[in-house]
């Protein structure tokens, strides 16, 4: 499902927008506890709107960074056979002083195999001790970074569906937050990583932050007057 940048900013927006006008309505000819009745009221249709506007869960990809590593261990002879000859050079590499991540930036997609097949054996790996498992996955990351470069088919596709799961995620809870009146910041934090455009996008529209602020927290008095309790 492609995301509607745009769309959502607006939908948010607007949500603010509502929010702020619902939590400052008032009328003369009601009584204290009917107009907070009232605000509370047009806040629950300001979420129903908005709800409207939520991505979909979406299904995460078939194609990972992690299967496509695990795709390229050597099966046949051959394969193993040019493994070794590639590792053997690795060896050579690093036993001449040259750092793993230089030699994994220039790697060819063979040498990567052999890198990816020998891993525990890596003088970084074999030195980190209890953190072994981390320097595995740092490596893991680096040749794939590199697979994705050298243009690799497998690993662009992945990348690719890894970003889109990334960024429909953030959007989802972004709006989910909003609705919620979550005060983690969680949603933000993930869509500052998975979509920057769409951070600052987002963050621009939000003119009025102290505003919005005080709004939100107005909200959550009225939810707990009602007994809504929205924060997960």
């Amino acid at each position: 499902m492609a995301i509607n940048k745009q769309a959502l900013v607006a939908a948010v927006t607007k949500f603010r927008t509502d929010t702020a006008s619902a939590v400052k309505f008032t009328d003369a000819d009601l009584t204290a506890s009917a107009i907070t009745r009232h605000r509370h009221n047009k806040i629950m249709a300001a979420r129903a709107e908005l709800l409207k506007s939520v991505p979909a869960e979406p299904t995460a990809p078939t194609m990972t960074p992690a299967k496509v590593l695990a795709d390229r261990a050597p099966r046949t002879a051959d394969q193993v056979a040019v493994a070794q000859h590639e590792f053997g050079i690795v060896e050579r590499l690093l036993a001449a002083g040259h750092p793993l991540e230089g030699v994994i930036r220039d790697a060819t997609p063979a040498r990567l195999d052999a890198i990816l097949a020998q891993i525990e054996v890596i003088p970084a790996v074999l030195g980190a001790g209890q953190n072994a498992p981390e320097e595995v996955t740092r490596i893991h990351g680096q040749v794939f970074e590199r697979l994705v470069e050298v243009g690799d088919a497998k690993a662009t596709i992945a990348r690719d569906a890894q970003r889109a799961y990334d960024e429909q995620a953030a959007w989802r809870e972004v709006v989910v937050d909003a609705i919620e009146g979550r005060e983690t910041g969680g949603g933000l934090t993930a869509l500052f990583h998975a979509d920057p455009e769409g951070f600052e996008a987002l963050m621009a529209s939000n003119t009025e932050p102290v505003a919005n602020a005080d709004t939100a927290e107005a909200v959550r008095k009225l939810d707990r007057t009602f007994g809504v309790n929205n924060a997960a």
